[in-house]
This record gives C-alpha cells, structure tokens and sequence, in this order.
C-alpha cells in the first residue's frame, strides 16, 4: 500500500523554513516529501511505501520544526519551555 500525506503550515516568512529543509535528503528508500512555497505558507507533500515510514519522514520534520520554533523563542528572547499543552 502506498501512503500519502500533506501538511501546511502557515508562517510569516517562507524562505526560512525552504533554507531549513534544503539539506535535508528529500528521498530515502521507502519515503520521500517535497516542499512547495507560496507567499505565507509551506506545503509538506510526503510519500511512503508503508506506514512506518510515513510516520519517521513525518517525525523527522516535525522534529526539525521543533528546534526552529525554540531557537526562534531564544532568538526573541521569549525562553518559556513549552509544556506540551500550548
């Protein structure tokens, strides 16, 4: 079975996340995504052979994400830990 799925993201400044991704390997033996820009949003398209590989392509993002989002709080001086619930 083959899985698709596809998550956008809204944001201020598109270019920051494509340059976050850019060296990320788009492509691996049983996953893939590509990353489409528009002028106030990303678009995540991922592919997978099956589901277990759906589910590490999409933690491998959302991972990353993470990071930025809590460099992001540091760089603006807002240090708040995040409690999961926010």
């Amino acid at each position: 079975m083959k899985y698709k799925c596809s998550v956008s993201l809204l944001c201020e400044n598109p270019k920051e996340l494509i340059t976050l991704f850019e060296p990320e390997p788009r492509q691996g033996s049983r996953a893939s995504f590509k990353l489409t820009s528009s002028a106030r949003s990303v678009r995540f398209e991922i592919q997978a052979n099956d589901v277990v590989a759906l589910r590490a392509i999409a933690n491998s993002i959302f991972k990353l994400l993470a990071v930025w989002e809590a460099a992001n709080k540091l760089e603006n001086g807002t240090t708040k830990r995040s409690t999961g619930k926010d």
